[in-house]
């Protein structure tokens, strides 16, 4: 985690990390996550919510 911020009733908190091996998130909160993706390429991203997966065309530089 790079830095962290809070709002009444937001809560930011700025991490990196380093995807160039397979790398697995798990966001089980009762809360919104928005992640941007920065730079560097991906080959696949698979995506599960509510119980049902699902395979996008992998982010470019500034999706979020």
């Amino acid at each position: 985690m790079l830095a962290q911020a809070h709002w009444p009733g937001v809560e930011l908190l700025l991490c990196k990390e380093d995807i160039r091996q397979r790398t697995l998130w798990a966001i089980d909160e009762p809360r919104h996550t928005v992640i941007v993706h920065l730079g560097g390429s991906m080959r696949e991203l698979d995506t599960e919510i509510d119980g049902v997966g699902a395979t996008h065309m992998p982010p470019s530089p500034g999706d979020i």
